[in-house]
């Protein structure tokens, strides 16, 4: 769903139900589509509040989405700094290899 005024998707908010948990899937699911796609790349910088205010939410279910994703590796969460999407690799037989952060060398944090 696109909001007229800055072209920006939107999490279609009047398909939630009232529950925090159903918020944190419907932020999680329009998180995971968004980097997917590719409307998030690899290397973005991700802020809460930002990400809360685009999606319509509060930053608690945009939090819970972004926890999840840490937890299958398409982020990488940095204390009190944020969030970056990390790169995805693919070894030739299609699977994924380990993800990578493209805004640091090893040594340095990209935030």
């Amino acid at each position: 769903m696109k909001d007229s005024a800055d072209g920006q998707e939107r999490i279609p908010v009047d398909s939630f139900d009232r529950s925090e948990t159903s918020r944190s899937e419907h932020a999680y699911e329009w998180l995971h589509q968004r980097i997917f796609s590719g409307d998030i790349p690899p290397g973005t910088v991700l802020r809460e509040v930002q990400l809360a205010q685009e999606a319509g939410v509060s930053r608690t279910p945009i939090r819970d989405g972004l926890l999840r994703l840490a937890e299958i590796g398409l982020v990488k969460r940095y204390a009190n700094r944020g969030t970056v999407v990390v790169e995805m690799r693919f070894s030739s037989n299609g699977a994924p290899t380990a993800p990578t952060v493209s805004l640091c060398s090893a040594n340095s944090s990209p935030i």
